[in-house]
């Protein structure tokens, strides 16, 4: 009888120790990663080209001394802008400054000339100063005509399907402000060295502006038809940035991977242009890193 009791005993306990685990048991990735998905959109991806060009006043104009003599007064100063017939300078001639203001009117006719504006202009620099001897030809003062003020840029001979004349595009100033331009110019010759052309932007501001001041400029390279995109967080890449793949599920459990080969990037979306997807496919955007193919996954929303 004691013989037939032990066994029972024995299979008793082996049965109580050797539970079943529950499901918060269960190891996590026997569930799988934890990741949520997104579908392919289509629609055109229009890209930026971003360039840095400086300002430029193509039309400057030199004011000199119609005569060898003495400046008698300056009347104007970097930054103005004189009025048509606004004096500008008076010279006093050589001859005549060795003798008094009284003697010199007797004795020279037109001892003293007065030099005007001649048309609206900014005057950029004055080069001399009251009481200066100055020979005829010489430069007193550089004027700046406000409307040639330019934007100069130099871009990539591969870009000129962008960079073309009559060509809109926006000029954004340090201080963050943001001007609209078009492409008046196109140098035909090409710098040697960095293989870039030479074009001219015309704004219509009337506001002035340092020269050579950098400014970036914006150009709109519109796409030509649609494409699939994703957002930038489903793009996986090696080290080397030579290889691009996803990760996308092949049913609610599996995801696999699927190398892409992109196109036009954004600060968010990227451009796929193969391989083709379907609208129902579904591309892992969060939890897809580090994963193998054909990982087991599940879907958090």
């Amino acid at each position: 009888m004691v013989k037939m009791i032990l066994p029972g005993i024995f299979i008793t306990a082996l049965l109580l120790n050797c539970h079943h685990p529950s499901q918060d048991e269960i190891p996590a990735d026997e569930n799988g990663t934890p990741v949520k998905v997104t579908l392919v959109s289509k629609k055109y991806m229009n890209d930026t080209l971003a360039l840095y060009g400086r300002l430029l006043y193509l039309k400057k104009t030199p004011i000199t001394s119609p005569i060898s003599g003495f400046i008698k007064s300056v009347n104007i100063s970097s930054g103005d802008r004189p009025m048509v017939g606004k004096s500008l300078f008076t010279l006093k001639t050589k001859e005549s400054a060795a003798y008094p203001e009284s003697i010199a009117d007797t004795l020279f006719k037109n001892n003293v000339i007065i030099i005007k504006a001649q048309h609206h202009y900014r005057i950029d620099s004055v080069l001399k100063e009251s009481g200066d001897f100055v020979q005829e030809g010489e430069v007193l003062a550089i004027t700046v005509d406000q409307s040639s003020m330019v934007v100069q840029l130099n871009f990539p001979f591969e870009k000129n399907y962008i960079v073309k004349k009559g060509v809109s595009c926006s000029v954004i100033f340090p201080d963050h402000k943001i001007y609209s331009a078009k492409v008046s110019i196109i140098l035909s010759e090409a710098d040697a060295a960095s293989q870039t052309q030479q074009a001219y932007l015309q704004f219509n501001t009337s506001e002035i502006f340092p020269e050579n001041l950098n400014v970036r400029v914006n150009f709109i390279d519109a796409a030509e038809q649609e494409s699939f995109i994703l957002p930038v967080s489903a793009i996986l890449t090696d080290e080397t940035l030579n290889e691009y793949w996803i990760m996308k599920l092949l049913n609610d459990t599996i995801a696999i991977r699927q190398d892409v080969t992109i196109g036009r990037k954004t600060k968010s979306e990227v451009e796929i242009t193969e391989p083709v997807f379907l609208p129902e496919d579904r591309i892992l955007i969060e939890g897809n890193y580090g994963l193998p193919d054909t990982a087991k996954v599940t879907i958090v929303k």
